[in-house]
């Protein structure tokens, strides 16, 4: 009996690490929406400002920039604000949305990137946060959520990629590698 109950144990644990292996790089799990884990927002962290497109506004921003918060800072996209990349699996166009920045202490911020993958096929092609870098004043960041998912032949996919940055950061630029590699600037403004 006792044998028996330890060979039960090992089964079960070996099962559950495979579950999880697989819920890692995303064959089980919620298929419909993509995994994201974003950072922690520390207490009195509020919404700086934002590029997300407004229902209405009298004055007309910048090509690319949308009107931001109050106070604090935002990032503007470009007029032209997407790249198609092509691999042996499918050809694909990622676009940015929008941007919003958080302010995370007195000297970073967070910022949030809003991005559309449309997959032109014939395959599946994955979408992760592996995938993008973010050059700040020329170093490239990583993004500091996980992203890993596929998007399916002719379809698409949004998903929200975050970065770290300096306040006296000079210069941004959105760098996409999917075998090809593509980039995007942006540009940080502060905010009267």
């Amino acid at each position: 009996m006792p044998g028996l109950l330890t060979a039960l144990a090992g089964t079960l644990t070996a099962i559950g690490g495979l579950l999880i292996a697989l819920n890692q790089i995303g064959l089980v799990g919620h298929p419909g929406a993509p995994r994201t884990e974003v950072a922690e927002r520390a207490p009195g962290d509020a919404p700086v400002g934002s590029t997300a497109p407004a229902a209405s506004s009298t004055a007309a921003p910048a090509p690319g920039a949308v009107a931001g918060g109050k106070a604090g800072y935002r990032v503007s996209l470009p007029s032209e604000s997407s790249v198609i990349l092509r691999n042996n699996r499918a050809v694909c166009t990622y676009e940015l949305l929008g941007t919003e920045v958080r302010r995370r202490t007195a000297e970073m911020l967070t910022l949030t990137i809003s991005v559309r993958l449309t997959n032109a096929g014939p395959l599946d092609t994955s979408f992760g946060t592996s995938s993008f870098r973010l050059l700040v004043d020329g170093v490239p960041r990583e993004p500091t959520n996980w992203l890993n998912t596929a998007v399916d032949a002719r379809s698409a996919k949004d998903a929200q990629i975050e970065f770290d940055l300096p306040t006296s950061t000079k210069t941004l630029e959105l760098q996409i590698t999917n075998e090809e590699t593509g980039s995007i600037p942006l540009a940080l403004q502060r905010l009267s």
